[in-house]
């Protein structure tokens, strides 16, 4: 005698034996998919996708970035969460709220570290700098820099090299596009400035992008070629990134074109710079002729001879030194 319970049982049974695997994956999916959908809507941010996170809101915004990004802060009272795909692990809280802040740089710094993962991705172009560093190592860079910077005699150099760059470079070429009734790219021409003020403040070196005929420079090349790579590394699975790295195709083949030449720039300087201060040593210990850009301050610390600086941590400073600068100065102009 069959029990009702017994029949449902064996009817259950008979059900899922007859499933295939790609219903299990339908359903699956489709759940996963549902809850995306309701945890989107609860969450504060831009719209969140199922398996692609919030890109494709990046992607459609992407040629008024800025803009968007600040409506978003305002319409979402100044702060929210924002996750990428999935196989990427991003995920990022995004805030301009002065309290969040304050509390994040300020009063909580230690445990807002940039972590592993950031370090990782970073780690080819920005090595063991400031941006990429956490604890003593940030600590050690920032105080340095921090003096370095302050100090009259920096601050000096600083206003010459601003003075003689706008006067020697960027009214020649604005003064030279009116002349000839020529249309010019103001976003380039300014990148073009600061960065070749950002290279004589961190290096010492004017990499010359800034003139009349707009000229291509190498290291510029490279170094925005790098940038631009190690920035979509954000949204790529780890184990992808890694393998092409591994193989050297795609873009990361390109990227370890790029960073040769950025790394046999700075090493030359860095190189050049070594030998130079060290011949000052010998002849002459006085501050008249120090040098004032980061690199020999760096080099010229109290505690040590610019023979005994690592090539490859003091090129790792210039670089974070540069990136910072050159965006940020070029945006704000």
């Amino acid at each position: 005698m069959a029990f009702p319970s017994d029949e449902i049982s064996s009817f259950s049974w008979n059900y899922l034996r007859s499933l295939t695997k790609l219903d299990i994956g339908i359903a699956v999916l489709a759940f996963w998919i549902c809850r995306h959908f309701i945890t989107g809507r609860r969450m504060r941010g831009p719209r969140l996708w199922p398996v692609v996170g919030m890109i494709p809101s990046v992607i459609i915004h992407f040629h008024r970035l800025y803009d968007w990004s600040t409506e978003q802060l305002l319409e979402f009272g100044g702060s929210y969460w924002f996750v990428g795909p999935v196989f990427t692990f991003m995920r990022a809280f995004v805030t301009c709220n002065p309290e969040n802040i304050e509390y994040i740089l300020r009063e909580n710094f230690e445990n807002f570290p940039k972590g592993g993962m950031l370090h990782t991705i970073l780690e080819d172009l920005l090595g063991e700098g400031i941006f990429n560093v956490d604890h003593s190592k940030w600590r050690m860079q920032r105080k340095a820099a921090s003096l370095e910077f302050h100090s009259p005699r920096s601050r000096k150099f600083l206003e010459e090299t601003v003075d003689r760059l706008v006067q020697e470079k960027l009214l020649p070429v604005l003064e030279n596009a009116s002349r000839n009734s020529e249309y010019i790219d103001l976003q380039d021409v300014f990148l073009r400035y600061t960065f070749d003020n950002v290279c004589i403040s961190a290096l010492g070196v004017n990499p010359g992008c800034l003139s009349i005929d707009i000229p291509e420079v190498p290291f510029a090349k490279a170094f925005d070629m790098a940038t631009d790579i190690i920035t979509l590394r954000f949204v790529l699975p780890p184990i992808l990134w890694k393998f092409l790295r591994t193989v050297k195709r795609g873009r990361e083949r390109e990227l370890q074109e790029a960073l040769k030449t950025v790394n046999q720039f700075a090493l030359e300087v860095v190189s050049a710079r070594k030998m130079e201060l060290t011949q000052q040593s010998t002849n002459d210990n006085s501050d008249k002729h120090r040098r004032a850009d980061l690199l020999s301050c760096f080099l010229q610390t109290e505690n040590g001879s610019a023979q005994s600086c690592d090539d490859k941590f003091l090129r790792d400073i210039a670089i974070n030194f540069i990136l910072a600068g050159r965006d940020t100065s070029a945006v704000a102009l």
